[in-house]
């Protein structure tokens, strides 16, 4: 058996199943709005701070695997549901929460000058991410939760 893990706990898939060939598990009943905003803010740190002391590869790889996770969800899904439940399901709250998840790891790409800038025993601390821009992308994911957990 394979078993996809994004970093969004409430979904697993599994290749193992005789209705199909992958098949998505929810492992809540009820989806609530502390635990997707808390799932998200972790993404969130990961791909910031995370993704700014390794230069972005840490980033990449965050945005590759749930990439990867969230069209195997649409591929199953768009297969057990018509395309309007799904676009409607999927673009809601994936409206504010992907384009904070994406600016988290832009601005987590400024490891690699403030590396280079360090090498040459230059402090570049502009490059490096603020507690205010974290706040106003947690205040994104936090409305983006809100919407997903009323869908």
């Amino acid at each position: 058996m394979f078993a996809y893990h994004s970093l969004d706990p409430m979904l697993t898939f599994s290749t193992q199943s005789s209705e199909s060939f992958l098949t998505v598990h929810h492992r809540y009943s009820s989806v609530d709005f502390l635990h997707i905003f808390v799932s998200n803010s972790i993404v969130l740190t990961l791909l910031l701070y995370g993704g700014f002391f390794t230069g972005g590869l840490l980033a990449a790889t965050v945005l590759f695997w749930n990439g990867f996770v969230i069209a195997l969800a649409v591929m199953q899904l768009s297969t057990q549901l018509a395309p309007t439940t799904l676009l409607y399901g999927f673009a809601l709250h994936g409206a504010i929460e992907v384009p904070a998840l994406l600016i988290a790891a832009t601005k987590s790409y400024n490891g690699i000058p403030f590396y280079q800038h360090l090498l040459h025993h230059q402090l570049r601390t502009d490059l490096i991410p603020t507690w205010k821009e974290y706040g106003i992308l947690l205040g994104l994911l936090a409305i983006a939760a809100l919407i997903e957990s009323s869908l």
